[in-house]
């Protein structure tokens, strides 16, 4: 299955910054679009206390002012970073996929380098403002605005209950069981080992179960 247009992954992250009822429904209809991508769907929509990897004011503000060529002076003096970012695209349609966004998104928080063959290296603003650049030409400003908010790690649309039911609803699998096995292990770890089968006495909704029977020892008690 084709990675999905990343307009679908904005819409989800409307839905779910506008607080709707049950966010985990919204994340499992993304995980539906993209099986084999949940692992980084949930980093895109999620993290951790533990995760530095985001943008700052002042990396958004930098990249702004690489991106028009503007003095601060020329600014308002608290603009919204991330709508004025966002309002750079011209798009009247969003045609890039969720693949490359996460891909370029890795690239901005140094993960990967833009060149193969060498080890990462410290991203700056100005490699940052290129791959900004790129992207404001393939997103909408409407789909960009949630793209950069995301890169700021600002308001943070699930919770780690959300993707674990997620997960148990993808994979038919009990709620608790999930939420259970998520307190130990990372939860990008946890939908690798879901999507390998790896969740050894898991029971699955509608799967046969096995009861043994009770184990029957022959004994010769003495009278008392």
């Amino acid at each position: 299955m084709a990675s999905p247009n990343f307009s679908h992954i904005a819409a989800c992250c409307r839905q779910a910054y506008n607080g709707v009822r049950r966010p985990h429904i919204v994340l499992e209809s993304a995980f539906a679009l993209s099986p084999k991508e949940i692992p980084s769907l949930i980093e895109f929509f999620y993290e951790d206390g533990s995760i530095g990897e985001r943008l700052s004011d002042e990396d958004l503000r930098e990249i702004f002012y690489n991106l028009t060529d503007l003095y601060p002076e020329e600014v308002e003096s608290e603009p919204d970073l991330v709508q004025v970012l966002s309002n750079l695209s011209e798009e009247i349609e969003t045609t890039v996929n969720f693949k490359f966004v996460h891909a370029s998104m890795n690239q901005m928080f140094g993960r990967y380098t833009i060149f193969g063959g060498h080890p990462p290296q410290e991203v700056d603003n100005k490699v940052r403002s290129m791959l900004m650049r790129t992207l404001l030409k393939r997103v909408t400003a409407r789909d960009a605005y949630w793209l950069i908010l995301r890169l700021t790690r600002k308001a943070n649309p699930f919770k780690h209950r959300d993707v674990a039911n997620a997960l148990a609803i993808h994979h038919k699998i009990l709620k608790a069981r999930v939420r259970k096995e998520a307190l130990f292990t990372p939860l990008s770890k946890l939908a690798q080992r879901l999507a390998l089968d790896e969740l050894v006495g898991v029971p699955r909704i509608g799967a046969a179960l096995l009861v043994p029977l009770p184990t029957r020892i022959e004994a010769h008690v003495p009278y008392v």
